[in-house]
């Protein structure tokens, strides 16, 4: 068994600099949550930034908006409707969801072929 300690994982844990932005930490689309399971998201939110992600946007209904913005301030959301995968370097997708309702042009498209890196949570 190995034992992580700071010192051990500091190599993993570059400084950032003081002039950095948050966008230059990446910017992950998080295709979250559903009625009644929005902690899913927040908490998968949460993780993002605690990774290290500089932006996260939560996609999901816009009547649960508020729902993210009350557990993870930091992040935006973004609708399920409108959201332009071009504009984020990977998305996460899964946690919490019951349906996913994307533009039927988007619909028919596997993740992958978005041209992001992309995790999906199988059960």
């Amino acid at each position: 068994m190995i034992e992580l300690t700071q010192k051990s994982i500091q190599h993993w844990l570059p400084l950032r600099e003081p002039d950095a932005h948050k966008g230059d930490f990446g910017r992950l689309l998080m295709i979250a949550g559903s009625r009644g399971m929005m902690g899913a998201c927040v908490l998968a939110c949460r993780a993002a930034f605690r990774s290290g992600a500089g932006l996260v946007a939560a996609c999901c209904s816009p009547s649960l908006f508020s729902d993210v913005h009350a557990g993870v301030p930091e992040a935006t959301c973004v609708s399920r409707e409108d959201f332009d995968p071009g504009r984020y370097d990977a998305v996460a997708i899964g946690p919490g969801l019951i349906i996913v309702s994307l533009r039927q042009k988007k619909e028919d498209q596997p993740p992958a072929s978005l041209g992001l890196p992309y995790f999906r949570e199988e059960r």
